[in-house]
């Protein structure tokens, strides 16, 4: 990999310089092996009290652990020698839910914070220099906002602001869609269309399309949309390139990916980037599976792009499939009907993939050789996943399966994450909450004697069960930056420090199945390493969350300095 740095670079950043010299004499016998690097003056974490002073790496990997004395024998004058300033070095972190790659295609980007008519001037602009007919793609609003929006629907708005032009707009969860009526007519959908497999065409009161397409029903026009963009392929590898220089300026080396829309032509995209020697973060792309796609067509790609080569920087061995939607939305999966929902016909929500459906994936996906990243967030939705993926175990699958979200979990199942070997992966979002608060938010939804029986976000419940607990972002929907979910999980008491930097590194490793070679500081491991500019093992939550990322270093190759 050669991307920023040379091996010999010369850098000075606050509190952390470099430098290539001769070893110090003082009878010291220089080893045979000679390190391409050696961080010195550090305090090299290495699990919970137990720190190193230096490392050596050579070849891209860890060399050596230990004393500044030590380390003088692995450097000679080709050796770069950097300075570490007494700073924290963690092992990089990983995200293993990150949506990186997507978002490239999108144009117009509305607030999420009003509605679609209190920003009909900003939304306007974006179909300036559009051709008519041509696509306009937008993120950022609120279907909730929508709903209660009692004067307009989301398809009078876009048709007076967009008579020319079809218009797609993704709301923040990418849950929900908001079109017009040229983006319904090119889709072919009225309002007698059937809702598809894992979606809803909204309607108002009288049975007309009110412009609002729920789940996989917007996925389906969205991807249409998509589509039909001149130069795409370039888009995405600018959107992917955009997303690698974000994870490095946050101290991330690898990621787990949040979907690859394969039918888009993203796949070809990350293929290129990886071509073009531009990857600065190992990559676990996860192909999508479509609900409602041939499974024949779908398996010939996944055949074709399985690459379990965990020594390669872009892998290929897990999927990405949707059980439910979301509780809010009244499209999550539960196991009491909803109190108040959105969509009445659907009284315990929808499943994008069956528990039949799902247990049939991944018995002829565990032939393959690809395991699974399973978005589940209603306690239904979980538990039918759990189910499904109990089957495949019992088939004699020791593959990685991993289910994502976990906002609901019925307090019966939180012993299977563990006795299933299911790594339980949740985001924590913008700041701490109590059980009481994130009760008091969906009880309008499933009634507040639901709310308070159920497990919302466990992240603690989980941790004290023995699962293995992964904390990633689910970025953009919530920060990129690690710090930012680590300190919140210490400050509502979920996790230890310890606890949440192992919720970054180590147990997403054994989620993504890469902890043989990265996620802690070993010897023999990848020199996948963060320097921070705060001793986060040290410091108040909120200290953690502002920390400074001062050097980020993947395979021995530094990809980000803050100088």
């Amino acid at each position: 990999m050669n991307y920023l740095v040379s091996i010999l670079i010369l850098f000075t950043m606050i509190g952390c310089s470099s430098n290539t010299r001769e070893p110090e004499s003082d009878n010291n016998v220089v080893s045979q092996t000679v390190a391409d690097r050696v961080i010195t003056n550090a305090k090299v974490y290495l699990g919970k009290d137990n720190y190193a002073a230096a490392i050596a790496i050579k070849d891209g990997k860890i060399l050596f652990l230990g004393t500044e004395q030590a380390a003088q024998a692995y450097i000679a004058t080709v050796t770069n020698v950097i300075d570490a300033g007494g700073q924290l070095v963690l092992p990089g972190f990983i995200d293993n839910h990150n949506h990186l790659g997507e978002g490239g295609e999108v144009t117009c980007t509305p607030s999420a914070e009003y509605t679609l008519s209190q920003q009909a001037q900003l939304l306007s602009q974006c179909a300036q220099n559009v051709e008519p007919g041509k696509w306009i793609i937008g993120y950022g609003s609120d279907y909730l906002s929508e709903m209660d929006e009692q004067q307009t629907t989301p398809i009078s708005v876009l048709d007076d602001l967009f008579p020319q032009n079809p218009v797609i707009i993704m709301d923040f969860t990418s849950h929900a869609q908001f079109v017009n009526s040229l983006a319904l007519e090119i889709a072919e959908i009225d309002k007698s269309s059937p809702n598809p497999i894992g979606g809803i065409y909204m309607k108002d009161s009288q049975g007309e399309l009110n412009g609002i397409l729920l789940d996989n029903a917007g996925d389906l026009v969205m991807e249409m949309a998509v589509n039909s963009i001149e130069g795409k392929f370039d888009i995405f590898v600018e959107g992917i390139l955009f997303g690698l220089k974000e994870a490095r300026e946050n101290g991330i080396t690898s990621v787990g990916d949040g979907r690859t829309y394969w039918r888009r032509g993203m796949y070809e995209a990350w293929k290129q980037v990886e071509n073009d020697d531009l990857l600065t973060a190992r990559i676990s792309l996860r192909p999508w599976i479509y609900p409602d796609v041939d499974k024949q067509e779908q398996l010939n790609f996944l055949q074709q792009a399985f690459q379990n080569d965990i020594n390669q920087l872009l892998i290929v061995n897990q999927v990405k499939m949707y059980s439910d939607g979301v509780p809010a939305y009244g499209t999550g999966r539960v196991i009491e009907p909803y109190e108040f929902t959105w969509t009445p016909e659907l009284p315990n929500g929808l499943n994008y993939i069956s528990q039949v459906a799902m247990s049939d994936w991944l018995t002829t996906l565990y032939g393959i050789g690809y395991g699974a990243h399973i978005h589940a967030i209603g306690d239904l939705g979980v538990r039918e996943s759990l189910n499904a993926i109990e089957q495949v175990r019992n088939g004699g699958s020791v593959l990685k399966y991993n289910m994502t979200h976990l906002e609901m979990v019925d307090p019966q199942d939180l012993e299977r994450f563990r006795e299933l070997n299911v790594d339980a992966d949740l985001q924590l979002s913008f700041a701490a909450h109590s059980h009481a608060e994130r009760a008091e938010h969906i009880a309008p939804f499933i009634g507040t004697q639901r709310a308070n029986e159920v497990l919302l976000t466990p992240v603690k419940e989980l941790q004290e069960s023995g699962a293995n607990v992964v904390l990633s972002s689910d970025w953009t929907v919530n920060s990129i930056s690690p710090l930012s979910a680590i300190s919140i999980a210490v400050e509502e008491g979920s996790l230890t420090i310890g606890e949440a930097i192992n919720a970054y590194t180590i147990n997403p490793a054994k989620a993504l199945g890469l902890e043989s070679i990265t996620g802690s500081i070993e010897v023999g491991k990848s020199a996948d390493i963060v320097i921070l500019g705060t001793d986060i093992t040290e410091a108040t939550p909120a200290k953690v969350k502002q920390a400074a990322i001062k050097l980020t270093m993947l395979q021995g190759e530094i990809v980000f300095s803050a100088n």
